[in-house]
């Protein structure tokens, strides 16, 4: 049985925009790094109460990056700078792809919600 979480996602200080459910799988938040300029792509897991930074892929060595996978770092939230042009999306494994830009832009946070997980197939 797997479980499935809910990734809470608005711009910071503001109300929540959207509810993604996340299974055990995790998320990955795709942009175009500020420096460099080239794709990053980096991996999550969550729980019911925190976030998991597992790793990430770039084509560049830019400021902070990357994060060696397997190595499991907790966050409380994750914040995203969005642009029209920035190109941040966030991708889960058989679910719509989230494109922040198109419904605000802004800094976004993306938390878990509160509500609780629950077991699915």
């Amino acid at each position: 049985m797997m479980m499935t979480f809910l990734l809470c996602a608005g711009l910071l200080g503001g109300p929540t925009i959207a509810r993604l459910p996340v299974t055990e799988e995790g998320f990955d938040i795709h942009f175009t790094h500020s420096l460099s300029q080239t794709p990053v792509v980096m991996h999550f897991t969550m729980d019911h109460h925190t976030l998991y930074l597992t790793g990430s892929t770039s084509e560049g060595d830019g400021a902070d990056l990357p994060y060696i996978r397997g190595v499991k770092m907790s966050m409380e939230y994750v914040t995203h700078l969005v642009g029209a042009q920035d190109g941040v999306s966030l991708t889960r494994p058989g679910q719509a792809t989230l494109k922040p830009a198109d419904l605000a832009q802004g800094a976004w946070t993306f938390t878990p919600c509160k509500d609780r997980p629950t077991s699915g197939e």
